[in-house]
């Protein structure tokens, strides 16, 4: 007697549509960086007892494990870790994952940077990538983009909360705005509520006129001064 054959149907996991276009390999590494995020983010809302504080570090630890991991995959030039941070960034900016995702990847970055010679080659990629996530580069462009609060420091020392509203697509689009860090992208973000404040009047137009100000003067100290 044949052995009927038994036909077992597998589901693919589900991507996220901002995903969905690149490669199964990027993919992959993609959604298991953001499985080990979001394992440090569960744990980090429960951190009260001596286990849980030993289960967070743990998680930091397989993070750290998994982006050593997807490294060795390629080289310093090029690479699928650079790839998959870079695909993270921009999501984390246009407010779809949290900014702790970057803050966490930024830290694993650091110590992983730290365990190499600070002269290796693989230091300085570990270095490089980490300042790509630098927390208030990407916290400025996720708040005056996707529109979040925004903690700041002011001259006198104390912290202030600047909030933004959030530019359309459609004007993100016409004014070149794109979800990166990049320094150029700044002039673009602060066109683009130039367009807003065009497009209305009253109270509402002042009310942008005084944000694009405030914009202005957050993005002064926003990257690193070069050295002299």
């Amino acid at each position: 007697m044949k052995k009927k054959e038994v036909f077992v149907e597998v589901r693919r996991r589900w991507i996220p549509y901002w995903l969905l276009r690149s490669d199964e390999s990027l993919q992959k590494n993609t959604m298991t960086i953001l499985d080990r995020c979001n394992a440090i983010r569960r744990l980090l809302c429960n951190t009260n007892e001596s286990g849980d504080q030993a289960d967070l570090e743990g998680a930091r630890i397989d993070l750290r494990d998994t982006l050593a991991e997807i490294f060795k995959e390629g080289n310093t030039e090029v690479n699928p870790l650079w790839a998959a941070v870079m695909v993270i960034r921009p999501q984390v900016i246009n407010g779809r994952l949290p900014v702790s995702v970057t803050e966490e990847l930024a830290n694993a970055l650091y110590n992983l940077k730290n365990a190499e010679s600070p002269d290796s080659l693989e230091a300085a990629f570990f270095g490089k990538l980490a300042a790509r996530l630098r927390r208030h580069q990407v916290n400025f462009f996720m708040a005056t983009i996707a529109g979040q609060p925004l903690v700041a420091k002011e001259n006198t020392g104390a912290w202030k909360t600047h909030y933004f509203p959030g530019i359309p697509f459609s004007i993100r689009k016409e004014a070149g705005v794109r979800l990166s860090t990049h320094p150029d992208n700044v002039p673009s973000v602060i066109k683009a509520y130039e367009l807003m404040a065009a497009q209305t009047a009253g109270h509402a137009k002042t009310a942008i006129e005084a944000i694009i100000a405030d914009i202005e003067g957050l993005s002064v100290n926003l990257y690193p001064q070069p050295r002299r």
